[in-house]
């Protein structure tokens, strides 16, 4: 979950801190993501495609399905994949 916060906080300060009106257009999103992983060789992260499309890099319990920008705000729906129960969420940048 951390490294979904993460993500989200390095996305928002991406489109936050354009200078006046925003400057930021979807296509400036597209593309993979990645930071390395804590303790371990190798990344994860998230890759954003040109139809809205998202999914998950190295991060089997985290699977990103959409994503838009829209009106300054980043959206990315996701879900949690667990041992026991499967949640669904939509994080709002």
């Amino acid at each position: 979950m951390k490294r979904v916060c993460l993500y989200c906080v390095l996305l928002w300060a991406a489109v936050a801190c354009a200078p006046g009106d925003n400057k930021y257009s979807e296509r400036d999103f597209v593309g993979i993501w990645v930071e390395p992983v804590p303790g371990m060789a190798g990344v994860q992260g998230i890759a954003l495609e040109e139809d809205g499309a998202a999914h998950s890099v190295n991060m089997a319990t985290l699977r990103y399905e959409t994503w838009k920008y829209e009106k300054g705000r980043l959206e990315l729906q996701y879900m949690i994949l667990g041992e026991s129960d499967t949640a669904q969420n939509e994080k709002k940048s």
